[in-house]
């Protein structure tokens, strides 16, 4: 899993933060999954490949949960969906039906957004401070 930051470190943690900018495409997307508390707000945001920018690999802590989209690569390109249904129930049930919190290894292979909740933070790794992933996974291990 990897996430685009604009940091100089080779390790660092994220932590999920409040954003307190709040949409209507936000509010929507939350209804959708009112089990989660403000899930768009406190969500960490990673990818399933390499994205633009510094790319980092993405280790979240124990606990995490996560939803994706096998078929949506950044979430908000569905704001245009979202402003052509006159309905917003007719788009949180969308969201309801395409969302999904099994198979990470999926979501992960698929190139999807993941969103990763219920924890507050997760640990990164710069991509280009090492060789390869199996090498990380060998040095931590």
């Amino acid at each position: 899993m990897f996430k685009s930051l604009n940091r100089d470190e080779q390790f660092v943690k994220v932590k999920a933060r409040l954003r307190k900018h709040n949409s209507q495409f936000s509010e929507t997307f939350n209804n959708a999954f009112r089990n989660v508390s403000n899930l768009r707000q406190r969500a960490i945001f990673a990818h399933g490949q390499i994205t633009e920018g510094r790319s980092f690999y993405l280790f979240p802590t124990d606990g995490y949960q996560y939803v994706y989209n096998s078929r949506v690569q950044d979430s908000s390109s569905l704001i245009t969906v979202q402003e052509s249904l006159q309905d917003p129930n007719v788009f949180t049930e969308l969201l309801q039906h395409n969302y999904t919190n099994e198979n990470l290894i999926e979501g992960i292979q698929s190139g999807a957004e993941l969103l990763f909740h219920n924890i507050p933070f997760c640990y990164a790794v710069d991509t280009r401070s090492v060789d390869s992933y199996e090498e990380l996974l060998s040095v931590v291990s």
